[in-house]
């Protein structure tokens, strides 16, 4: 299956039915959440991503989010 790339927010909004603000989604792809950073490719000044990457990233965020409060509980 081929993988199509689009604008980090169109493919955000695809995944999840909603839409954030610019520095929101800097943020995912620049510093991250939980350690975990959205995979984007870069086309000109523009990142690029795909849907898929999008919900692997909020999978990835939600384990690691779990995790940390399984080491804090201990």
């Amino acid at each position: 299956m081929e993988t199509i790339l689009m604008e980090v927010a169109e493919a955000i909004e695809k995944a999840t039915g909603l839409k954030r603000s610019s520095a929101t989604m800097q943020r995912w792809y620049t510093k991250g959440v939980y350690g975990v950073k959205l995979e984007t490719e870069a086309f000109g000044r523009k990142p690029l991503c795909s849907v898929e990457k999008v919900r692997e990233f909020m999978r990835a965020c939600s384990a690691a989010r779990i995790a940390r409060l399984a080491e804090k509980a201990k």
